[in-house]
């Protein structure tokens, strides 16, 4: 009787104290207010952590203590995935990469600031002009080199024997000075080799020359005649005060279907009608608000709402990387697409 007495009382106690501490756990603010000042951790002063080396060396020395067994051995080799011919297959490259280059085309595409664009393009024009000046000396020399050779290919000798001898003979001509040789002084390259041995072979030899030069003719022609036509336009703009840009935009615009080449030979053979053009795309531009040097003949040109309209589209258009929005980020790839 007396020992239960005494276990209630005990446990009676052990409540009274539980409860007692319970109610000293909770927060005053002078406790929150010491908890604060005596925390370890400071803005700036980080706690150094432990370092890792012990743990990584003691894993190196327990790797480099296990010692294989036989058995061990052959387990390995038994439950090995390995398979001399039937290879595990690995996820494929591709998506990765791709997905990497579109979001480096997607990041590096837009200009974000003038400044940013014009460094861009600044960088841009001296990478190529770098890049042609460094070509410029190896493509004379090869082009140089493939001119001697079709030289050569008439006369029916090859480049390297003619090199060699030419070496032998301390002739120290280059390729360049070679190639302007066969062009404009043919006799004096031609007298490297002997004369023609036979008429007919001299008269094949001519006439496959002939050839060769009217189909080298007609393949330029139509690049030719497109270069220098927009060069002609240039020209004649230039007369008016006017530049080909916002010129050919208001043509596009009012959908005025010339080329280039047209429009030379009317600079050239209709200079009234093409000063008419001239003058119409002026006042055009100047309505629109571009910067144009004006021309008295100009306030006798008349403009309708017609004439500004949406250019056609080209045959050919090449875009240059992402869409204008940069801000869309781009799609994640499908298989298909591959």
């Amino acid at each position: 009787m007396n020992r239960r007495v005494s276990e209630q009382i005990s446990r009676g106690k052990d409540v009274e104290d539980v409860q007692g501490m319970r109610s000293d756990m909770r927060l005053s603010e002078l406790v929150c207010l010491r908890r604060i000042i005596d925390s370890p951790y400071h803005p700036f002063q980080v706690i150094p952590k432990p370092d890792r080396w012990p743990s990584r060396e003691r894993l190196r020395r327990f790797i480099a203590d296990m010692r294989l067994s036989e058995l061990v051995c052959l387990r390995r080799i038994i439950d090995s995935p390995y398979h001399p011919f039937q290879v595990i297959p690995k996820p494929d490259r591709w998506p990765s990469r791709e997905r990497l280059r579109r979001f480096i085309a997607w990041q590096y595409g837009s200009e974000r600031t003038t400044v940013r664009g014009g460094y861009r393009k600044q960088n841009k024009l001296f990478h190529y002009m770098t890049m042609q000046r460094e070509d410029a000396p190896k493509l004379e020399k090869f082009y140089a080199e493939e001119r001697v050779k079709a030289a050569l290919a008439e006369h029916h000798f090859e480049y390297a024997p003619f090199r060699n001898m030419l070496d032998k003979a301390h002739i120290l001509l280059d390729n360049v000075v070679l190639s302007q040789l066969a062009i404009y002084e043919p006799k004096t390259f031609k007298w490297q080799y002997g004369s023609e041995r036979t008429t007919v072979r001299g008269g094949y030899r001519k006439q496959n020359k002939l050839f060769h030069y009217m189909t080298m003719q007609r393949e330029d022609a139509p690049k030719l005649e497109k270069f220098y036509a927009e060069e002609r336009v240039k020209a004649a703009l230039a007369e008016h005060h006017f530049e080909y840009a916002p010129f050919r935009n208001m043509l596009d615009k009012a959908h005025i279907l010339l080329d280039n080449v047209v429009l030379s030979q009317l600079a050239i053979y209709e200079p009234k009608t093409f000063k008419s053009l001239v003058m119409l795309t002026k006042q055009m531009a100047q309505e629109e608000g571009r910067a144009v040097i004006t021309d008295p003949e100009q306030r006798y040109i008349e403009t309708e709402f017609s004439l500004f309209g949406t250019p056609f589209p080209r045959a050919r258009i090449f875009p240059r990387g992402p869409a204008e929005n940069h801000k869309i980020k781009p799609r994640k790839l499908k298989r298909s697409e591959y």
